[in-house]
């Protein structure tokens, strides 16, 4: 249900370290040819965000937040993928939504916080991308404390707010275009306070 054994993950951490170790090898910037498709190279950084975030919360077990400290967890953490240097923020700006112009990698990348997509148990690979995005899209807008529509407004994420020049029209649109056709197109729109509560199952979190 996207929630994460943040403990199990702590305790076993080896194949979340070969798979970072894989990262910090190769990425599409570094060898093009091995990422033939747009959807090759997309999949590589939506799922290294996501690798990155976890590894970022197991190594701090007092974290109840990502938005406790969230200057360090997101502007000044750095990692390595493919030989360049880059913080969370750089990756989901500079490169994700900046190279791809994919309004559904929103409902990919996650954060590990309560009002983030949900995660996932399973990687993005090329092969599937397009249908996972669509998935995920739909997921999202279906999800009553992510978008909903009550008393004739349509109630949304502060993700539509945050990256509105992503979302051609905004929210309203976007989510009727995946599948809630029960939202009129003229609804006015307000949005809801992110919840940033850490995505642990429960008792599994470090600090507990």
């Amino acid at each position: 249900e996207g929630l994460v054994d943040y403990k199990g993950l702590k305790a076993d951490r080896a194949d979340l370290e070969r798979y970072i170790g894989a990262l910090q090898k190769t990425s599409p910037h570094k060898e093009p040819d091995l990422f033939p498709t747009s959807d090759h190279a997309l999949a590589y950084w939506i799922n290294a965000y996501n690798a990155l975030v976890l590894y970022a919360v197991s190594e701090q077990p007092a974290l109840r937040s990502v938005h406790d400290d969230k200057n360090n967890f997101f502007y000044f953490t750095e990692y390595e993928l493919g030989g360049e240097t880059m913080s969370l923020y750089h990756l989901e700006n500079e490169v994700v939504r900046k190279e791809f112009k994919e309004p559904r990698i929103h409902f990919a990348l996650n954060c590990a916080s309560a009002s983030c997509p949900q995660l996932p148990a399973e990687a993005f690979p090329p092969e599937k991308l397009q249908e996972q995005l669509d998935r995920e899209s739909r997921a999202f807008c279906q999800r009553p404390d992510s978008f909903t529509y009550e008393n004739g407004v349509a109630m949304a994420s502060q993700i539509f707010e945050w990256y509105a020049d992503d979302f051609a029209g905004g929210a309203v649109p976007f989510c009727r275009a995946h599948g809630r056709d029960d939202v009129p197109e003229n609804a006015p729109v307000e949005f809801i306070p992110y919840d940033w509560t850490l995505t642990a199952q429960p008792g599994r979190a470090l600090f507990e």
